[in-house]
């Protein structure tokens, strides 16, 4: 199954292995014509849903998050049109087909997202955590995961599932995985090499 219920809403399983393949596994059929099933985020409520999944915010943050949309749809759409649109560019750098454009725009939202990071400190420890509840807090949520993926090592071992109307991008650090998840993708695979055999 390549989705689940939260909150009410249809959204993708997670199997990417990292927080920032996940909004673009939000997404199947990525060289594919679109068709009214491609895309996963519908509504702002939905990204906000996917972030909350991926540990990205945590359910306080989403509820004012859900409670603002309502209060201002329209700019919920805009916020919506921007994470998708960014999608699409850490999308394109993560596999290495971004023009120097689009990998600008990339490391430019990934540093303003950082301008909004703030130390938390406990005693001599601390952690980061982003500021603000407005409906950008969830595109730079993915925007600095996005950054700590770019600069680990983990960016090299990112690969995509070939499966029909896929495309989802997963971590594999033994390179021995193919499919997204077997049951769905490879068994399909399977399924079509199968009855292809039996026509000939």
């Amino acid at each position: 199954m390549h989705y689940q219920e939260s909150r009410g809403l249809i959204v993708p399983v997670q199997i990417a292995g990292h927080p920032a393949l996940e909004l673009c596994n939000t997404w199947a059929g990525w060289d594919e014509p679109s068709t009214p099933r491609s895309d996963f985020l519908r509504t702002f409520d939905h990204v906000v849903v996917v972030a909350e999944l991926a540990g990205l915010v945590d359910s306080d943050v989403a509820d004012r998050l859900m409670r603002r949309t309502g209060r201002e749809p329209a700019a919920a759409l805009d916020a919506l049109d921007r994470v998708r649109r960014w999608r699409r560019d850490l999308h394109d750098v993560v596999l290495g087909q971004a023009s120097a454009a689009t990998t600008a725009r990339v490391a430019d939202t990934v540093a303003g997202a950082h301008a909004h990071r703030r130390l938390r400190l406990d005693g001599r420890s601390g952690a980061w955590s982003l500021t603000g509840t407005d409906l950008d807090r969830p595109l730079r949520a993915f925007a600095v995961a996005a950054g700590d993926l770019l600069t680990s090592g983990d960016a090299e071992h990112v690969s995509a599932c070939p499966g029909e109307h896929c495309g989802w991008m997963f971590v594999d650090h033994a390179g021995r995985r193919r499919w997204c998840q077997m049951a769905v993708c490879g068994n399909r695979a399977k399924a079509r090499a199968h009855a292809a055999r039996a026509r000939r």
